[in-house]
């Protein structure tokens, strides 16, 4: 309690530095597990917090600005840490104890043409964003985009470290289900004695359990051929670990009744370089397809991905595959089918729901103390929306989910399945 009354006075001082053109903003946000299954695999119990702080300084020179934002994350108090399995994707510490990070530390300059960073905050590329976390993962990166003319622009950028946000655990052991694949590749210090702490910038070679490194070095490039079809192309060279090669292309088009109906093709390539890729297989690659039709007021999607016969190494915070879902990534490991539809509805300016269900053929890989994987895996989503006011939202959110490594240990481990019911409520300032 003492460091969030702590970060309060820090924010309180920048805002009373506020002038029209700075700004601050925040957010609250928790998150309470209601109930899930009784077994050793699903998070039965969990409440936990995130306030964000921010200030976006004004201009000192055309263009020229930083940003400075901490994030508080830590327990309610209403967890129970007794005989229960715990959700501890929702804490970025052992036993829900406050954690604060300066994930936003910046400086920045931008015109109509030129976007350039340096520091620490969030990097919007295709394969440093995970989207379903409390505290998010953040970089230590040099960032600059530069639009060419209206409808072509080229990115290019260099990270440095990564500082895990609360999801680590689970991208680790619930998602990932200890096969490197889902956005950690080493645990975190809530599951193991040997485990890499959240919350603090580590190097790229520490996130991905290896020796040192010079980091990761990236480059993009986004074409808007027309207003119907555009595409974007990545890639990522993490020095002695990998290159990693990332496309996606999108058509749109509008129907006779207003409604939009849009195509997506993905693919995803990654191919081990140097000493530190550990016993990774290389030469991943991983293709995709979506199709959704949409209007004002509501959305169908239908989607598909196909691995080849390895795995993708996901070490720094990546899921870009259309048939993720919230508590599986399945289609990043060895020999996958993955399939995905999604369904929205806005019933009113207040009111909406969100229902998806993902299903991925057994895999190849090996995870779960090395054993292997026993049958098809699914989840089923069900998230209900509800704003009160502007800043206010609450939801209702239900996740079902088995495991492709359901029934493969013995004991009281052996089921890991999730039938779980949580309140999410956040609440911006």
């Amino acid at each position: 309690m003492k460091i969030v009354l702590q970060i309060f006075l820090f924010c309180t001082i920048l805002y009373g530095a506020n002038t029209q053109e700075a700004k601050t903003e925040g957010e609250i946000k928790v998150i309470h597990v209601l109930s899930d299954k009784s077994n050793k695999y699903a998070p039965e119990d969990g409440s936990a917090y995130l306030l964000k702080l921010k200030y976006i300084s004004e201009d000192f020179y055309e263009g020229l600005h930083f940003g400075i934002g901490a994030y508080a994350n830590g327990d309610t108090g209403l967890t129970n840490w007794e005989g229960k399995n715990n959700a501890l994707g929702l804490f970025s510490q052992p036993k829900g104890d406050t954690s604060v990070v300066f994930g936003e530390l910046y400086l920045r300059y931008k015109n109509q043409t030129t976007d350039a960073i340096v520091g620490r905050g969030l990097l919007d590329t295709p394969l440093t964003k995970i989207s379903t976390t409390l505290t998010p993962n953040f970089y230590e990166a040099v960032f600059l985009k530069n639009s060419l003319n209206e409808n072509i622009s080229l990115s290019l950028g260099h990270i440095n470290a990564i500082s895990f946000g609360s999801q680590g655990a689970t991208d680790w052991a619930l998602v990932g289900e200890q096969t490197k694949t889902a956005g950690a590749a080493v645990p975190m210090q809530s599951q193991s004695i040997n485990g890499v702490e959240q919350t603090k910038f580590i190097s790229i070679a520490e996130a991905a359990g290896g020796e040192d490194t010079k980091g990761m070095s990236f480059i993009g490039l986004e074409h808007q051929l027309c207003d119907l079809f555009s595409y974007r192309a990545w890639n990522y060279t993490a020095y002695d670990f990998a290159n990693t090669f990332y496309m996606d292309t999108s058509y749109k088009t509008e129907l006779a009744n207003a409604a939009k109906l849009s195509f997506g093709a993905q693919l995803l390539a990654q191919k081990s370089i140097g000493k530190n890729y550990g016993n990774i297989q290389n030469s991943f690659f991983m293709g995709g397809f979506e199709a959704k039709i949409a209007d004002s007021i509501k959305f169908l999607s239908l989607s598909v991905n196909k691995s080849n016969d390895a795995e993708y190494f996901n070490a720094w915070g990546s899921d870009p595959a259309y048939t993720s879902s919230i508590f599986s990534r399945n289609v990043y490991r060895r020999d996958v089918w993955a399939y995905k539809t999604a369904l929205g509805y806005t019933l009113s300016s207040k009111l909406g729901f969100l229902a998806s269900f993902a299903y991925y053929e057994k895999s190849k890989t090996i995870g779960w103390g090395s054993l292997a994987a026993a049958k098809a895996a699914y989840e089923s989503d069900l998230a209900i929306s509800y704003k009160p006011i502007k800043n206010l939202t609450l939801k209702l959110v239900s996740f079902i989910k088995r495991s492709e490594y359901d029934g493969v240990a013995t004991g009281e481990r052996a089921e890991k399945q999730m039938n779980n019911i949580s309140v999410i409520t956040s609440y911006l300032f």
